[in-house]
C-alpha cells in the first residue's frame, strides 16, 4: 500500500498523495462533507476524514 502522504501532525491530504479523488462516492455511506464541513464534491471525492484543497489544505471551516 502507498503512503498517503498526510500533512504532518494530521490526517489531511498532501498535494501529491496518492489518496486525492480516489474515493468511491458511490457507497451508501459516504458523508456529503468532510470533518471540517467542506462539501465533497461529486465524483472526485478523496480518501480518508478530510478532503484535499486549494494547495495545501484549507482553513478550519465551520458549519454556522
Amino acid at each position: 500500500s502507498a503512503d498517503p502522504l498526510f500533512v504532518s501532525g494530521s490526517h489531511k491530504l498532501q498535494s501529491g498523495s496518492p489518496c486525492k479523488d480516489t474515493a468511491d462516492d458511490s457507497a451508501p455511506s459516504v458523508p456529503d462533507r468532510d470533518h471540517d464541513g467542506i462539501p465533497r464534491p461529486i465524483h472526485i471525492t478523496d480518501m480518508g476524514a478530510y478532503e484535499y484543497a486549494l494547495g495545501s489544505f484549507l482553513p478550519l471551516i465551520k458549519k454556522p
